[in-house]
């Protein structure tokens, strides 16, 4: 299990609630996974994005609904996301919420990253999703937070509205599934983006609390570093790397962003038996088969794309960390599965 990219098994648990009451027993729903359905229950537990593509493949044969996500999102109020949705609900107003929903997020998933930026009158929450993440987990999860700040904004601010950006082919189904807080729905977008009103944010909320809201940072900080115990230091370096945008960063600019100097990243590696220049080579190659098989890109364009010099280069790189050629990867793999429309 990958422990760089993990998401809280607690919002896999509700599918369960939800597909029991339509005759789907656990163990169904986790057939092929590698997860015992007692799993489910352990609070602090995480799934892997494999296992969690598999499973939410076994929701949607079993139920016949294609947006799981939407389902989990609808149920997902401040008290479904544990010590972060208190922190956020306890806080001074949305902006000190949402600030301590990306400084926590990991809590909630490790396959999508939040980074947020002021432009004109709006707080924009881009989302970067792992490089080769499956379309499944990418779905699930975007359509989960989706209907979840939905809900939450509905119950703090009423019919006050957004706007979401989405880089995915049109989904006429979602509109129809989604409320009236969302005002402007948008695919084929460079990148998953929320676009919230920062005078809504600003607006004090009435159940802040100063006392409350320390204690549960003192929570989620407890849980972020049981959380890290789980993980190696090389797996929180190739976490950072798959999160990049299409231009890898240097050692110096993730040691800054852990806090660290380039002398302490090589150490930390070495006794984790590793190096930067590989965990660069493993999250590249992560990156080409995304562009190979989900953005459709020729192998030359891949090539050209992750920087390497031309598409020989890329070939016997990526043949050192798969052990196959690019074309071969591209015969044995299926067609991108469908969206769902």
């Amino acid at each position: 299990m990958d422990h760089a990219v993990l998401t809280a098994v607690r919002y896999v648990a509700l599918l369960r609630d939800i597909a029991e009451p339509m005759g789907v027993t656990p163990n169904a729903l986790m057939a092929g996974t590698g997860v015992e359905a007692r799993y489910l229950d352990d609070p602090l537990g995480v799934i892997a994005p494999d296992a969690l593509a598999r499973l939410l493949g076994n929701f949607t044969a079993l139920t016949g609904d294609a947006m799981p996500g939407l389902l989990v999102g609808h149920r997902l109020n401040f008290s479904g996301h544990g010590s972060i949705g208190m922190a956020g609900l306890t806080a001074a107003n949305g902006m000190e919420g949402i600030v301590v929903a990306q400084r926590y997020f990991e809590l909630v998933t490790a396959v999508v990253s939040p980074r947020l930026e002021e432009q004109g009158s709006n707080l924009v929450i881009t989302f970067t999703a792992l490089a080769d993440l499956p379309e499944a987990v990418e779905h699930f999860v975007m359509h989960a937070l989706l209907a979840s700040v939905e809900l939450m904004s509905t119950f703090l601010f009423g019919q006050h509205r957004f706007q979401v950006d989405l880089a995915w082919p049109e989904q006429p189904a979602l509109a129809s599934r989604l409320g009236e807080s969302v005002e402007r729905l948008r695919f084929n977008q460079p990148e998953h983006r929320f676009l919230i009103p920062l005078s809504l944010l600003r607006i004090p909320f009435a159940l802040a609390d100063r006392a409350a809201h320390e204690r549960a940072l003192k929570q989620c900080q407890k849980e972020l570093e049981e959380l890290h115990c789980h993980r190696t230091f090389a797996d929180r370096i190739y976490r950072e790397l798959l999160m990049c945008g299409e231009a890898l960063p240097s050692i110096e600019d993730v040691a800054k962003t852990l806090h660290a100097t380039s002398r302490t990243v090589h150490r930390r590696l070495k006794a984790e038996q590793t190096c930067f220049r590989d965990l660069l080579n493993r999250a590249r190659i992560s990156k080409a088969k995304r562009y190979l098989l989900r953005d459709g890109l020729s192998i030359t364009a891949t090539a050209h794309q992750l920087g390497y010099r031309d598409s020989a280069n890329f070939t016997r790189a990526f043949r050192r960390e798969m052990g196959i050629n690019p074309s071969e990867f591209l015969r044995r793999h299926a067609p991108t599965e469908n969206l769902p429309r």
